[in-house]
């Protein structure tokens, strides 16, 4: 019997997208109702930018329009068509799975409460859809996809109706899909080429998902099926073609600004004032740089202890060394380069939008808004200097779902304890029991 048992143990861990898919339902689904509506971050401007959706509103220019969605929701402040919204400019791709959970939920019924719940579950089924299939279809990294998918803060969001939960679980996706290109050893197909194609436009109209596009140079050569040898015949146009999407679909949105300022950093000041720009950065990544660390991992504002952090970066650390690939010393140094990259241009469209002129530091900035590119440093970091049997590679896997398990059961626990025992959560589900009366 032991034997049997061990035995489907060792097979389960070679199916990781299993594992993560079971725990991803079971804590996000614990997340979606232990959390009461709009306790996620910017929650109520992401419903408004649903129901929007869901409404056929896909661009929505100054003034913000109100829905016939947005009276099915009576527990919902009433929109201000006055101004914009703080996501009216974001792309519709990221709340297609919410949007369509509001259509669908309002033949049901026009009860909001259900219909609210009902979004946040199809939200949470899709970023555990994106996050499986991204951990079964890459090559490598799959135990270190599974970590990050499950840390904390990612399932939270992912459970959620922030268009964060489309945006990471697409960003898992994409660049699990350009290391299949660069990892396996085959020649790149047009099937290949289609699939990546498609994924890089979506990217586009997504949170910074432009950036796997620098990873694109280090993809395997293309097939005979293609006229041309030179890959870049092909790359090139879809790398400048994404670009672009992304460049045109902000430059006629409006941007996510500041609501208390009245005055905004203008966007020249990088060559007006590089001076200023580059001390506010490195100030801004002195003070803040551990609490980016604390917020992509655990929730906003609800800590874990702080050994957790430190064995939670330790695990994913060692996981790199015990299951690590080798990388190719281009390839490490362009990933470890685009992250800087990433990590500079969140820290200045900051700056531009949310960061009064008078500030020192770079205000606004959350750590989960790194989530999406945390995959970078997969091949940045890995160092498989430590040669394992598949013995202890199979425990070392067991320590990093175990302690998946002991992070999200803490974090269920805080929040329970947050938000019922402090009355926060009874006073809300009191109103919902009211609502659906």
């Amino acid at each position: 019997m032991f034997n049997c048992f061990k035995c489907a143990v060792l097979e389960l861990l070679e199916k990781p997208w299993i594992i993560f898919a079971i725990i991803a339902l079971f804590f996000g689904s614990l997340f979606l109702f232990i959390t009461p509506a709009f306790e996620v971050p910017d929650e109520i401007a992401h419903l408004y930018r649903a129901c929007e959706v869901a409404d056929g509103i896909f661009y929505n220019k100054y003034p913000a329009h109100e829905t016939h969605y947005d009276k099915l929701f009576k527990f919902l402040p009433l929109r201000d068509n006055t101004e914009f919204h703080f996501m009216s400019g974001y792309s519709p791709v990221m709340y297609l799975t919410s949007a369509l959970a509001i259509k669908i939920g309002s033949i049901i019924t026009d009860n909001g409460v259900f219909i609210f719940y009902f979004a946040r579950l199809a939200n949470l089924l899709a970023y555990i859809l994106l996050c499986a299939f991204a951990i079964k279809i890459t090559p490598v990294f799959k135990y270190q996809f599974m970590f990050i998918a499950l840390l904390p803060m990612a399932l939270y969001e992912g459970m959620s109706l922030s268009a964060d939960s489309f945006n990471n679980g697409f960003s898992f996706l994409f660049f699990a899909f350009v290391l299949k290109l660069i990892f396996e050893k085959k020649e790149t197909t047009k099937k290949d080429f289609t699939i990546l194609s498609v994924l890089a436009f979506v990217g586009a109209l997504c949170k910074g998902l432009v950036y796997p596009v620098l990873l694109f140079p280090f993809i395997n050569n293309f097939s005979s099926e293609f006229k041309y040898k030179n890959k870049y015949i092909y790359l090139w146009p879809i790398i400048i073609i994404t670009l672009f999407i992304c460049w045109f679909w902000h430059h006629i949105n409006n941007v996510i600004l500041n609501p208390t300022l009245s005055e905004y950093n203008t966007s020249d000041i990088i060559f007006s004032q590089p001076q200023k720009v580059i001390n506010m950065i490195i100030n801004t990544i002195k003070a803040y740089n551990f609490e980016f660390i604390r917020q992509c991992i655990g929730l906003f504002g609800l800590y874990l202890a702080k050994f957790d952090y430190t064995i939670s970066i330790f695990i994913f650390l060692s996981s790199l060394i015990m299951l690590g690939k080798k990388i190719p010393l281009k390839l490490r140094l362009t990933s470890f380069l685009s992250f800087i990259i990433f990590y500079v241009s969140l820290l200045y469209m900051f700056l531009i939008n949310w960061t009064g002129v008078n500030d020192n530091l770079i205000q606004g900035i959350q750590g989960r808004y790194f989530i999406s590119a945390l995959p970078f440093l997969f091949l940045a970091f890995s160092f498989p200097v430590v040669s394992l049997s598949d013995k202890y590679k199979q425990i070392f896997k067991i320590i990093m779902v175990l302690y998946s398990l002991y992070l999200l059961t803490t974090m269920c626990i805080i929040l329970y304890e947050y938000y019922f025992i402090l009355g926060i959560g009874v006073h809300y589900y009191t109103n919902i029991i009211m609502l659906l009366k």
